[in-house]
């Protein structure tokens, strides 16, 4: 949705860097994603297996983490983008 022209003197916008670091973007976000789960989650299953299966993309693949607790039933599904 785009901001209301009258708005945007009021919203200051701050200068994107010239270049971004994506890699040290992603590490930073994962490591705050990781810490607020410390802090509020509670303890998964045991993860019987992990598997990491490749989604090929235009310009190259998306890594798709598959873990698969121990039970042997019908399991509800969580997707994290």
């Amino acid at each position: 949705m785009a901001l209301d022209p009258i708005l945007t003197a009021f919203v200051p916008t701050p200068p994107l860097p010239a270049e971004i670091d994506f890699p040290a973007w992603r590490a930073l976000s994962e490591a705050d994603g990781a810490a607020l789960v410390e802090l509020v989650a509670e303890p998964g299953p045991e993860v019987a297996e992990k598997r990491i299966v490749h989604i090929p993309v235009e310009g190259g693949t998306i890594a798709l983490a598959i873990y698969r607790p121990s039970l042997d039933e019908t399991l509800p599904a969580h997707l994290y983008f």
